[in-house]
């Protein structure tokens, strides 16, 4: 767990210093760093659909961030666990990735927009992790770390499939690389905040794990109630243009 945050921030700088094919204009043709997050904020603000995925993606990693932090201490304080115990746990949730890629997914894709997919995902995940709050064993704790595993992929499915698309327009072509680095930051803040209040001030782990389930749905919630995005970026469509 301690080594996340290290992860984190080297996958930020990687991402920060990508070369972008020649193709591939930049921003503003300017190349300070300063400029360009000034011009990623603006378009972000600016469209409608990567505003909307942000901010359901930056409520995600808040709660993935505080989740990560809390998972050791549900599996000794509350599961009276220990490794065989986080095997079942880390199997359970793979076992939802594999699923959702494997079967779910592609019926979904023909079925359902990105909003819609998020949506569903998001409220899988975070829906899975609230109700891990309300348990104490370790086969309802599998069995619902199973759904938030579907969650998971289903919701990242749907925003990587945006960002693919939003990087193959030359106007936005920095933007995936500048959102990721930005939402990987709200989790680290979190996770940090996370230590804190366990460590320092003992906040119970349950209450904490349901609030960090609160943080998927509430970014599903949001992009299930908002408007219909305007294009040239739609979450409602199957593309780009």
């Amino acid at each position: 767990v301690l080594v996340d945050p290290l992860t984190f921030l080297a996958s930020a700088y990687i991402l920060c210093r990508t070369a972008i094919p020649a193709n591939a204009v930049s921003l503003s043709k300017r190349h300070a760093w300063k400029a360009e997050l000034t011009e990623f904020f603006r378009l972000i603000w600016t469209e409608p659909s990567l505003r909307s995925m942000n901010i359901a993606r930056a409520l995600a990693m808040a709660g993935a961030g505080i989740f990560n932090v809390l998972l050791i201490y549900y599996l000794i304080l509350i599961l009276q666990g220990g490794p065989a115990t986080y095997g079942y746990l880390e199997a359970s949730k793979s076992l939802g990735f594999v699923l959702a890629s494997g079967i779910i997914l592609p019926y979904f894709l023909n079925h359902f927009s990105l909003r819609q997919l998020y949506v569903m995902g998001a409220v899988l995940f975070g829906g899975g992790l609230v109700m891990m709050s309300r348990v104490d064993s370790v086969g309802s704790s599998c069995f619902f770390y199973f759904l938030s595993g579907i969650g998971m992929c289903l919701s990242l499915l749907a925003s990587s499939t945006l960002y693919a698309r939003v990087s193959s327009l030359a106007k936005y072509a920095r933007v995936p690389a500048f959102s990721q680095w930005s939402v990987k930051l709200v989790s680290l803040f979190f996770m940090a905040a996370t230590y804190w209040v366990v460590a320092v001030w003992h906040w119970p782990v349950k209450e904490l794990l349901a609030v960090s389930g609160m943080g998927p749905l509430a970014g599903g919630l949001y992009l299930a109630f908002r408007g219909k995005e305007e294009p040239p970026l739609t979450l409602d469509g199957t593309g780009v243009g």
